[in-house]
């Protein structure tokens, strides 16, 4: 059975989140940064594969990004970065092969998707003594995505008879991420900070 394609666009919005540095540490002149946040994030729904498997689905659910930076120059930083989320649930219907004797069927089923990513990103930001700082960022990774499927299966012609339907579907596909970020430093350890990545997959 083939994988639908549930989720094409991670987009991730934090407002007036706050996130704690205390292992920001100076090494030769290049801080290296620890930063978390948790807000909204809204996956858009994927391309339908009906009949063989659909309709697509999206939502909006929690999420959180943690992501480590380590300055290099003064508008420049390299970091590595993992997004997550918790699960986002559709009902979906898909063909099955002949399961109930020789019938074909049709599985029906709540599907439960989520994505972790993870990704390697460069930053252009202002200077970093500023009081408020904002960066664009652009990276690359993968993002590991599971669907859990729980249902029925009900044969297509008589007599009709009707089962239990379990599965779990995961796979792994590069990711490319863009976004832009502020903060507002509220003093050398705590900052009030706005982040919207997007995140395409392949």
């Amino acid at each position: 059975m083939r994988q639908s394609g549930v989720l094409h666009l991670l987009s991730f919005v934090t407002l007036a989140a706050v996130f704690v540095d205390p292992h920001s540490v100076r090494a030769a002149e290049r801080p290296v940064t620890l930063r978390a946040t948790v807000g909204a994030s809204t996956q858009g729904a994927g391309k339908s594969d009906l009949p063989y498997l659909g309709p697509p689905f999206g939502g909006t659910t929690v999420g959180s990004i943690v992501f480590i930076d380590a300055e290099r120059g003064t508008i420049w930083s390299v970091g590595v970065e993992m997004s997550l989320a918790t699960a986002i649930t559709g009902t979906q219907r898909s063909r099955g092969n002949p399961r109930l004797g020789e019938s074909f069927v049709t599985n029906t089923f709540a599907s439960n998707h989520k994505d972790l990513l993870f990704s390697g990103t460069v930053k252009a930001k202002t200077p970093a003594n500023a009081r408020f700082q904002a960066a664009a960022a652009a990276g690359f990774g993968l993002a590991i995505r599971q669907t859990d499927r729980v249902g029925t299966s009900t044969s297509d012609f008589p007599p009709v008879r009707t089962a239990p339907f379990q599965e779990t579907v995961s796979d792994w596909v590069p990711a490319a991420t863009f976004g832009a970020d502020g903060a507002i430093a509220l003093n050398r350890r705590i900052s009030v900070l706005v982040i919207a990545p997007r995140t395409k997959r392949g």
